[in-house]
């Protein structure tokens, strides 16, 4: 990730951050690895999380 190669998938239960300068890209969880949305948060709490994490890492990485 650091020599720009690759980029970071994210998602709300993930929990760790993103590494400086890494292209990121956002997911809902609401498929889940098990296909039910077990770690999908909810639309509110969703777009929360997005709108915080926009705000952490910016929107143009």
């Amino acid at each position: 990730m650091s020599a720009g190669r690759i980029g970071c998938m994210t998602t709300p239960a993930q929990g760790s951050r993103i590494p400086e300068g890494t292209l990121y890209a956002c997911d809902n969880s609401e498929f889940g690895s098990n296909g039910k949305g077990r770690y999908w948060p909810g639309t509110e709490a969703w777009f929360a999380w997005l709108s915080r994490t926009v705000d952490r890492y910016g929107p143009d990485r």
